[in-house]
């Protein structure tokens, strides 16, 4: 637009120089008026010439601005995009400095009013690739309106921070996305292409969800041992998997895929498609949520917490499970399902896997959700234990049915928020530590842990006590507690813990001499949260005990 307004003064200014016309008018409608039938004559022709702008010619074939432009098109969204960033940042410290300015120092604060402030810098509109696989796996329901293509590598530290993000998505815009993962390794990343095929091969055990996040908890340990502990954990036939490995045409259509991406212009990693929208590079979640309201709103849906079905007739699942209660508040909601066949009962989660190829896409009155091969399907509650109201609806019941503790999903909810939100906990560190928890680093992913698995490990549990030794901190007798000898235990390979951690809490309870509750969590807990310092840095490990 300031190119086209550019070229249109400067015809306006040769024009004028030769007739010397008199001065228009400064009152006059069309001296104000941008959209005066003169001015959209004027503007149009600017606009055809611009369009018709010739760049460069090969023999008799000439190539226009607007074909170069088509061409480069992300590139040139790149810039614009740095472009936006820049003003986005100098206008936080203008509306910062004109408030501050606003402010009537002699005024008390607590009366005095803030100046309504009000942001109408918009971000640009990306370009939309035409980007379409059904042979990658994915995450959420196949009838959300919105699908986002997420182009990463598991090498990829900028991939790994955006995890925590992309699952916010699906928990924010239940039923309204779905999250399709593209395997992009890169030449540079060179253990990238044998965790896209570990990866690829658990989509095949229909567990990819959860071997996916174990993916990212250390990168540094993406080799064959790594790949093969993590799906011992979640209990694959290990034969079929091993083969999997070494199939080449797994390793073919990955190859495919990345060429396919490259061959569309997705380069680099991390890539977000919205749509097709493209967005290259990290980005934050409100960013994402902007350009997904975007296509809500285009779409005719709203950003709802609900699974809208107006247009699809949901009837009752005839597969072989049971709801027996509905956990938690609207915002943390869970089910306690039985398989019938298999027996048993376990808690889902929004968008969690039910059975092979089922997800619980929403929570309704009485009822969830499935989508069974995307078609939705409806799962009530049984008869006999919907009138004996054996409906779980607070915490105090989820204790009794799911084997939680109220403190255990407090700490859960508090220290292991992917969002790396504050602590909200009144409870101090132990004594006078040198260091003040700011808030909690978000995990990167999360391990599998075997029940049974654990149970063999924890038999051995004093043993595996005495590599926890007391730090060199000492604070008012009380020593923190410092790992060390853990090189050939598999119990710690397994849960990533390495010599010279200091382990700082676990489930929110602080560790120190005095209290070690690492063993007692593992043993009855079904999420546990491991934060410590390592090198002196915080690590925050996240595991899911099946």
């Amino acid at each position: 637009a300031l190119f086209f307004s550019a070229c249109s003064e400067q015809a306006d200014t040769s024009t004028a120089s030769s007739a010397n016309p008199p001065t228009q008018d400064a009152s006059a409608p069309e001296a104000l008026s941008e959209t005066s039938p003169k001015n959209s004559v004027a503007n149009k022709a600017v606009d055809e010439r611009s369009r018709a702008l010739i760049v460069a010619s090969v023999g008799d074939q000439a190539i226009s601005q607007e074909e170069l432009d088509q061409f480069i098109a992300m590139e040139l969204y790149e810039l614009e995009w740095a472009q936006y960033e820049l003003r986005r940042k100098g206008l936080v410290a203008l509306i910062n400095s004109r408030v501050e300015g606003s402010q009537d120092l002699s005024a008390q604060p607590t009366t005095q009013a803030q100046p309504d402030v009000e942001i109408l810098l918009r971000p640009p509109t990306p370009p939309r690739v035409n980007w379409l696989s059904d042979s990658q796996p994915g995450l959420g329901s196949q009838h959300a309106p919105v699908r986002i293509d997420v182009f990463c590598n598991y090498q990829s530290i900028h991939c790994a921070r955006m995890q925590p993000i992309y699952e916010s998505l699906l928990k924010e815009y239940p039923g309204q996305v779905r999250l399709v993962l593209n395997e992009l390794p890169l030449k540079f990343h060179r253990f990238a292409f044998s965790a896209s095929i570990a990866a690829r091969c658990a989509a095949s055990e229909e567990t990819f969800h959860a071997y996916h996040q174990a993916l990212w908890v250390d990168q540094g340990a993406l080799v064959r041992e790594s790949y093969l502990r993590i799906a011992a954990q979640l209990r694959f036939d290990m034969e079929r998997f091993e083969r999997c490995l070494e199939d080449s045409s797994v390793h073919d259509v990955i190859r495919a895929s990345a060429e396919q991406a490259m061959a569309e212009g997705l380069s680099k990693v991390p890539i977000t498609l919205i749509n097709g929208l493209y967005l290259s590079g990290p980005k934050s979640l409100n960013i994402l949520r902007y350009f997904i309201d975007q296509e809500l709103a285009a779409s005719g849906r709203q950003s709802e917490s609900t699974l809208q079905l107006a247009d699809v007739s949901v009837n009752e699942t005839k597969l072989p499970l049971r709801l027996e209660g509905l956990l938690g508040a609207e915002q943390s909601q869970q089910a306690l399902i039985q398989n019938v066949e298999a027996g048993g009962s376990h808690v889902y989660q929004l968008n969690g896997q039910v059975l092979p190829g089922v997800l619980l896409v929403a929570f309704e009155s009485g009822a969830v959700l499935l989508d069974n091969q995307g078609v939705i399907e409806r799962l009530s509650l049984s008869a006999s234990t919907a009138e004996r109201g054996e409906v779980a609806k607070d915490l105090e019941t989820a204790e009794a049915v799911a084997g939680y503790t109220d403190q255990a999903l407090e700490d859960v909810a508090r220290a292991m928020d992917a969002s790396g939100n504050v602590l909200d906990s009144d409870e101090l560190p132990p004594a006078d530590i040198e260091f003040q928890f700011r808030g909690v680093v978000a995990p990167k992913g999360q391990t599998p842990l075997s029940r049974e698995w654990l149970n063999e490990q924890l038999q051995n549990q004093g043993e595996l006590e005495k590599s926890f030794q007391p730090a060199a901190l000492e604070v008012e007798g009380t020593h923190l507690l410092k790992l060390s000898g853990t090189g050939e235990q598999a119990f710690y390979q397994t849960l990533g813990l390495q010599d010279g951690d200091v382990v700082m809490r676990v489930n929110g309870e602080w560790v120190h001499e005095a209290q070690n509750n690492l063993f007692s969590e593992l043993e009855s807990g079904n999420e546990v949260s491991v934060i410590l310092m390592r090198k002196g840095l915080p690590v925050h490990y996240k595991y899911a005990i099946n």
